[in-house]
């Protein structure tokens, strides 16, 4: 699902927000298992040799940090130091 997602549209559209989480101990899981997702699939899609999206994995760390860290803080609006 998530390589569907990488692929087809803009990361700005893609916050790495979406949970059914409801205690902040389920949030902290969530965010681990989404965190290998995103992972998971920038590595096949860094390493499929018919795909040129992300082309190298500094690429894939640009798009891992977009996904997890800036596109929630601005959607959430958390200040980033």
């Amino acid at each position: 699902m998530v390589r569907d997602q990488l692929s087809m549209g803009p990361l700005k559209s893609i916050a790495c927000g979406f949970t059914d989480a409801r205690f902040v101990e389920m949030v902290a899981a969530k965010y681990i298992s989404m965190r290998l997702g995103v992972a998971d699939a920038l590595t096949e899609l860094v390493a499929d040799k018919f795909s040129s999206m992300y082309g190298d994995y500094d690429g894939a760390q640009a798009v891992m940090t977009e996904l997890l860290y800036t596109n929630p803080a601005a959607v959430h609006s958390i200040p980033l130091r």
